[in-house]
């Protein structure tokens, strides 16, 4: 039985989570010994345990030196200042944890890159130990550090040496990490895996929060709740419609986030007299595929970077109709002149889109079948798990 150890710094649930729960899902990973290391401070945590079915993984939480959060601005800024030396404790700490594994992988999995990190820390230390097999995932964009940055380009020489393969879930991760990492640019190490989709036959089940009157279509936005995330442009986009359009459509924003910016978006949605079209569930302890189901229309508008979006690829994989912005692997994942695509930052574009639709929902309906199939055979479960066994368990040697 092949040893693994993954390490994962994380916070909340959302792709990262979902990629490790497909992943570790499937029936392949039944027959690996897999120990997760994850942060004290994961929220995610008691989620991701109940979603994981496989009997052979484990976890354990460790502290987290890496990522430390201060209300206080003195605090914060010496925190700044000693991030190299709380790294160089997380790097011993590491050693520490690490030494008793002999003949294991190691996967750091990491959502964002850039900024001092415990996947990082992990790795070196490994490193440090004499092992070779070490891998690392990044699912996200470069994270422009504050300070240091000259230092993390060094401990990124370090981890650079010290990785068999770098894995990216989309080419758009692979170019936007290479273009800010001045090391990560030999093309032999780098590898691209996309995000699987689970395939299952799932019967609609009605979710109370989502029974309206089938008069209405229901349109939903599934992500934490933060400025990045595009709410406030859809508020914007939806309070240009006609009321006859308004009349038709019900919104809902799906997940949790800041209360103060939550705030701001409800005291938003009541100026513009939009409180019986918006609703805001919080976030929501069910199977995304079962809230999908439930809805008409999913909106993914991301102001800056997806490196994958699990919420939309996953409404196209079970036919239901999905506008993205065209950041990161959008266009990769829906070919450049899809009709799903949409301009990033572009109000009027997206009222333009959600007009169509509104007017024209069966034609959206018929195109999203068809781009089902498609999605379904390029993304899916199987073919990851499949890339991700070659890579970390065939021909490998630990020495």
């Amino acid at each position: 039985m092949n040893n693994l150890v993954i390490v994962l710094e994380n916070f909340e649930y959302g792709g990262v989570s979902t990629h490790i729960e497909i992943l570790l899902n499937n029936k392949n990973f039944f027959k690996k010994k897999i120990k997760i290391y994850t942060n004290q401070d994961n929220r995610a945590l008691k989620k991701l345990k109940n979603k994981i079915k496989n009997p052979n993984v484990t976890f354990v939480k460790f502290k987290n030196f890496n990522c430390l959060f201060f209300k206080n601005k003195i605090l914060k800024f010496f925190y700044h200042i000693l991030r190299p030396f709380f790294f160089l404790i997380s790097i011993i700490y590491f050693y520490q944890i690490l030494k008793k594994f002999k003949n294991t992988i190691l996967l750091a999995n990491c959502g964002g890159y850039g900024n001092f990190r415990s996947e990082m820390a992990a790795i070196i230390a490994f490193f440090f130990l004499g092992n070779k097999c070490i891998y690392l995932l990044i699912h996200h964009a470069f994270t422009k550090p504050k300070l240091w940055n000259f230092l993390l380009q060094l401990i990124n020489l370090i981890i650079y040496k010290a990785v068999k393969k770098i894995i990216f879930v989309s080419k758009a991760t692979e170019l936007n990490i290479s273009h800010n990492i001045f090391f990560f640019k030999n093309k032999e190490k780098m590898e691209i895996i996309y995000n699987g989709i689970k395939k299952l036959k799932i019967k609609k089940k009605i979710i109370p929060i989502f029974n309206y009157n089938k008069k209405y279509i229901k349109i939903g936005v599934l992500s934490r709740i933060e400025p990045v995330k595009g709410h406030a442009q859809i508020i914007n986009a939806i309070d240009l419609l006609t009321d006859d359009l308004k009349k038709k459509i019900k919104v809902f924003f799906i997940g949790s986030g800041n209360s103060h910016y939550i705030y701001s978006l409800k005291k938003m949605v009541n100026t513009k007299n939009l409180s019986e079209i918006f609703i805001f569930t919080g976030y929501l302890d069910l199977d995304s595929e079962q809230i999908i189901k439930n809805l008409n229309l999913v909106l993914s508008v991301n102001q800056e970077f997806e490196g994958f979006g699990y919420s939309h690829v996953e409404a196209a994989s079970l036919g239901v109709p999905t506008f993205v912005t065209n950041v990161g692997a959008a266009s990769e994942i829906f070919g450049k002149n899809s009709l799903n695509l949409i301009r990033p930052n572009d109000t009027n574009a997206l009222k333009l889109k959600l007009e169509e639709f509104i007017n024209n929902k069966t034609e959206f309906s018929k195109n999203a079948n068809a781009i089902k199939s498609i999605i379904n055979s390029k993304f899916n479960d199987d073919l990851m798990v499949k890339k991700f066994n070659n890579i970390l368990f065939k021909n490998e040697k630990f020495n």
